[in-house]
């Protein structure tokens, strides 16, 4: 008979175990295997398992063992078999006695664990037994034998007039006791707002009779008496922590239709954070504040959140964009221990709240040397992206032409250039964060401190809205078709009232001076309509130089506000590129109900229809339309001379027509003091339109005696 694989592996490994030489190189050769296994990570050592490794592992040993040991045994049984054919019929009577001996042992050994096991059950059930009659004892104890139902259906059962009669005037005394009771009203509510007066549903005509305050009840019926924590937050607190938030300089406004935030029914325009919160964190303590950093971030309104990727903005700083590059660029060199922009213009200033050393006029940090971290290596090179503009000329109609372009473009320089380039813009990057700053923190002063005879207003130019069709075919869709409308944006302040939100439509796309005042003709009208106590205004927006902030509009600041009865009148400039604000989510909004109207089926093609589409659907906005025959009578502007140093004016004044004043910054000290425009701060500098007669003539041929 052949042999099977198992028995011809037994003999090859009887015959190599046999010789000893063989049987060296066999181990040799299974060590090295298994130390093979340990550096291929096929196998782990014991003490490098797991903690559920070290439980599988043992489990696999026992099974061995138990298969060895029964391998074992079988072979012994075979042999003796084998051996002892002739074995005495005492021997294998001695035998099976054993056997029943050792069987019978273990079944008194598991009636043993048995038995224990059954006592202890039997002894937790009589200590929870006994716990139990304890409770109901107790609890007897102080429960009467009858329920207050009970009680009542037997005294009336009985008829009995005088207990019946006792026992209302006990309940009327009781009432009145508790009602005129000069002890705690919690402690009263404590006492009488017990389980029972829940358990039978009078804690509300418990309120009705002894006029305790469903409050206080409340926080006794359900738990929540807790002593009022002597450091908690005031609402005026949270407040503040909330607005400080949404500051101009905290975070910026996204103008965007579609970016909303609403949570739990309340659609707010989203509001996307200018610094980390552990920064505004720091921020908030240097101005005063005192909070905790989980609180604060737990105060963060839901609507101002952290930008993402999908939050791309294409309205950042030019200078602040290449300045944070450079930065970015010298501190993975090693050559600046820090990134933050805020804390490098501190380290250029002796004072971060000097003009003087913001605008280089001072003598002790005017020419001030930076430490770097280390040595500048003048023979290594550098990458960093810099935003740059410059002109690009195309062919339209046989006809080259010139247009301004803005490119991002990557720049090499030796580490020294890269130095050099640092500290001249370091320069004008503090004196402008300065300005930044300073204007942000005039409006916000402006704000909370409007007089009553003054309005307050922010404006801006919304980007155009292109008018659409709820349906369309492809030659419109793809085709110079679209007509647009010019939005002109207006938040207006007045004391006592909420901040009043305008918008005007118009077909007419210009966005200089004349469309300027051609927009702001009607809300002067509206503020003369509505509130009539008002003859100061006071304008806010960003300064591009072909709109707000130039000559024309100078002009037209000393002569058209007087026209309107207005006796005085305030223009302010934001910062170059931080002129974001509220007035930016009142166009979002006008937008995005056009947009919704039209996914409704409403065909909003011109800027007439988006006046009427929106007109009936905002109610938070006020909204005018503008003619183009309405902008003719701001077209015939006399020439005016450029006031020198236009760029850096951030506020101008005028308190008579034909007069300007002008400054770098702007102040209200005076004026919210003693009602005084024009104040001595940073040193405001006076421009004359010809003379205030002719100022004055003009008026008067245009629009009759004034």
């Amino acid at each position: 008979m052949p042999l099977t694989n198992a028995e011809r592996q037994r003999k090859y490994r009887e015959k190599r175990d046999a010789d000893p030489a063989k049987r060296m190189e066999y181990l040799m050769k299974k060590k090295a295997k298994y130390k093979a296994d340990i550096n291929l990570k096929k196998r782990k050592r014991v003490g490098d398992m797991t903690t559920r490794e070290h439980r599988h592992q043992r489990k696999e040993w026992r099974h061995r063992q138990r298969s060895c040991r029964l391998r074992v045994r079988q072979e012994a049984s075979v042999l003796h078999d084998e051996d002892d054919n002739a074995v005495s019929s005492s021997t294998s009577a001695k035998m099976r006695g054993r056997k029943t001996v050792q069987r019978n042992r273990s079944s008194l050994y598991r009636d043993n664990i048995r038995l224990k096991q059954h006592l202890r059950n039997c002894k937790a059930a009589v200590e929870k037994y006994r716990k139990r009659l304890q409770r109901i004892n107790l609890s007897s104890h102080w429960r009467s034998k009858d329920s207050p139902r009970k009680l009542a259906k037997g005294i009336v059962r009985r008829r009995n007039h005088a207990d019946i009669a006792k026992t209302l005037t006990f309940h009327y005394a009781l009432v009145q006791q508790i009602k005129h009771a000069s002890a705690d009203k919690k402690t009263v509510a404590s006492v009488v707002t017990g389980h029972i007066i829940r358990k039978y549903r009078f804690l509300a005509l418990l309120q009705s009779r002894t006029g305790l305050s469903r409050k206080i009840a409340m926080k006794v019926k359900y738990g929540i008496m807790k002593k009022k924590n002597a450091r908690a937050l005031t609402e005026d607190d949270s407040r503040k922590i909330q607005d400080f938030y949404e500051r101009e300089d905290n975070s910026r406004l996204c103008a965007g239709v579609k970016l909303t935030v609403t949570c739990r029914g309340v659609k707010k325009q989203k509001r996307l954070l200018s610094e980390s919160v552990k920064n505004l964190h720091t921020k908030y303590l240097a101005e005063g504040g005192r909070i905790s950093y989980s609180k604060f971030c737990k105060l963060r309104p839901f609507w101002v959140v952290a930008p993402r990727d999908s939050d791309r903005d294409t309205c950042q700083c030019y200078t602040h964009e290449n300045v944070r590059y450079l930065v970015n660029a010298l501190k993975s060199r090693g050559l600046l221990d820090t990134a933050e922009l805020d804390t490098l213009v501190s380290r250029f200033m002796c004072c971060s709240d000097s003009s003087a050393c913001a605008y280089g006029d001072c003598e002790i940090c005017r020419d001030k040397e930076y430490s770097f971290s280390r040595a500048v290596e003048t023979d290594a090179e550098m990458c960093f992206w810099q935003w740059e503009s410059g002109q690009k000329t195309y062919m339209k109609e046989g006809q080259e032409k010139e247009v301004k372009i803005t490119t991002k473009a990557m720049k090499t320089m030796d580490e020294s250039e890269a130095v050099a380039m640092f500290l001249c813009s370091m320069k004008s990057f503090k004196k402008h964060c300065f300005t930044m700053s300073k204007q942000y923190l005039a409006f916000r002063e402006c704000k909370s401190n409007v007089r009553e005879d003054e309005c307050i207003v922010h404006v801006d130019f919304s980007e155009n809205f292109n008018c659409k069709y709820h349906s369309e075919i492809q030659a419109v869709h793809f085709g110079a078709s679209h007509q647009q409308a010019s939005l002109h944006t207006i938040v207006m302040y007045v004391k006592g009232h909420s901040p009043i939100c305008m918008c005007t439509i118009s077909a007419n796309l210009i966005h200089g001076p004349i469309g300027i005042w051609a927009h702001l003709k009607p809300v002067l009208t509206h503020i003369k309509t509505e509130f009539p106590h008002i003859h100061h205004l006071t304008f806010w927006s960003d300064g591009p130089s072909t709109q707000y902030k130039q000559k024309n509009n100078f002009y037209q600041i000393t002569t058209q506000p007087f026209l309107e009865g207005f006796k005085s009148i305030a223009w302010n400039f934001f910062e170059s590129s931080h002129g974001k604000g509220a007035v930016d989510g009142v166009g979002a909004t006008v937008k995005r109900i056009a947009n919704d109207a039209v996914r409704h089926g409403v065909d909003v093609n011109t800027p007439r229809k988006v006046f009427d589409a929106v007109k009936p659907r905002c109610k938070s906005v006020h909204l005018a339309y503008i003619e183009d025959e309405e902008f003719s009578p701001f077209n015939n502007i006399p020439s005016v001379p450029t006031i020198p140093g236009t760029r850096n004016i951030h506020q101008v004044l005028s308190t008579k027509a034909g007069i300007l004043q002008h400054r770098r910054l702007s102040c209200f000290c005076h004026w919210h003091t003693v009602g005084e425009r024009v104040c001595p701060c940073q040193t405001p500098k006076t421009f004359t339109y010809k003379t205030a007669a002719k100022v004055t003539s003009y008026i008067r041929g245009r629009w009759g005696t004034w």
